[in-house]
């Protein structure tokens, strides 16, 4: 049984069009300026995530620019952490689903420890609920997943400076 050959024609043409977001130089410029490269600081941050990969990157970030960073994979220990020393911590870094307790439920628990405790909030969930709660709160931010850490030094600074 012979092989049938197979015609290929050299000769194919394609067309087709690609379409980008237009976004003007002066939109970018805005951008840049709100998150400018990453900013050091001395202060000492308590990061609660139950993903402890996660918090030890996000730690190593950190640490990289002069903070000190504590970890806690659990909210309830980290409330026992602010519990035993109030002022050992300058700013709270919480994800927001966790087992037992939610970021907010934390956030609400912390400030009954201290008051007006800087806090961000770290969610993959794109929630109205969230920041309603939130609203009122100034010494709250959220952020979302995925982290920029130059987003986050800024956030961080502007709590601060």
């Amino acid at each position: 049984m012979e092989k049938s050959k197979l015609k290929v024609n050299p000769i194919v043409k394609l067309f087709f069009n690609i379409y980008f977001p237009f976004v003007s130089t002066k939109v970018l410029k805005k951008i840049n300026n709100v998150y400018q490269t990453p900013q050091n600081g001395t202060e000492h941050i308590l990061i609660v995530d139950d993903e402890k990969s996660l918090s030890e990157i996000l730690k190593k970030s950190l640490m990289k620019f002069g903070y000190k960073v504590s970890i806690s994979v659990n909210p309830i220990e980290a409330l026992k952490k602010v519990k035993k020393a109030p002022d050992k911590f300058d700013l709270i870094i919480s994800d927001y689903a966790m087992p037992e307790i939610t970021g907010i439920e934390l956030y609400n628990k912390l400030n009954k420890i201290r008051i007006n405790i800087p806090f961000i909030l770290v969610t993959g969930y794109i929630d109205i609920n969230l920041k309603t709660e939130l609203k009122d709160k100034s010494n709250t931010k959220i952020l979302y997943k995925p982290l920029n850490i130059n987003a986050l030094t800024t956030e961080i600074r502007n709590f601060f400076d």
